[in-house]
């Protein structure tokens, strides 16, 4: 017999007749991430909070908040091992979201300017057209002032739409402190405390975290 031929015998022998290819072992699955695995509707919260942030999508933001209406209102334990990725995780994070794009020099009061006064030299009322201006120079500028101002005003409105899903989830955050009692509360109180949020996120849901006094 032929030193080919053995070597097939054996081959044959050793994996009962199949194929090397075949006898091999199927390779291990690719582990999936947490977030793969995570089932809805905590998922679809995630990829909506992540189009907030990449997109200004604030309909997305509002999509997340409403989301969190359908989950369970479980408090998990605090373990040595930190934070439990419960329900309460999540509002932490829409309201790390909130804050990444809530703006400190625009505040509830600000208002949207409808009309600008073109320069005083043009004689011409708040509101009208740059091509009613002759002088280049007074018409330069009042383009300017315009343009500055439409985008003041896209920065107010989008503010206030931040605002109005501010008080939503504020609104929404309440359920999940009414159906916990209160050494719950002292724990999800600490919990805010010790999370990484603005300092006046902690303190406003620190406050949201007190039980009222009977």
């Amino acid at each position: 017999m032929t030193t080919r031929a053995c070597v097939l015998l054996m081959l044959a022998m050793l994996y009962g007749g199949q194929p090397c290819a075949q006898a091999r072992a199927a390779p291990p699955p690719h582990p999936t991430t947490a977030k793969e695995t995570m089932q809805q509707p905590e998922k679809k919260i995630l990829q909506d909070l992540e189009t907030f942030r990449s997109r200004h999508d604030v309909k997305a933001l509002s999509s997340a908040i409403g989301q969190m209406l359908r989950i369970e209102n479980v408090i998990a334990p605090l373990t040595p091992a930190g934070p439990p990725n419960d329900k309460f995780a999540l509002w932490l994070s829409i309201f790390d979201a909130i804050d990444s794009e809530l703006a400190p020099d625009i505040d509830a009061s600000a208002r949207i300017q409808m009309k600008v006064a073109p320069p005083p030299e043009s004689g011409l009322p708040a509101g009208a057209s740059p091509a009613a201006i002759k002088d280049p120079a007074q018409r330069a500028a009042y383009e300017a002032a315009l343009a500055a101002n439409d985008q003041r005003n896209e920065r107010i409105a989008y503010q206030h739409k931040l605002r109005t899903e501010e008080a939503f989830a504020e609104d929404s955050l309440l359920d999940l402190v009414r159906a916990a009692d209160a050494s719950q509360l002292e724990e999800l109180k600490t919990r805010a405390l010790q999370s990484s949020l603005q300092a006046k996120r902690k303190i406003r849901l620190a406050a949201l975290l007190t039980p009222p006094e009977p």
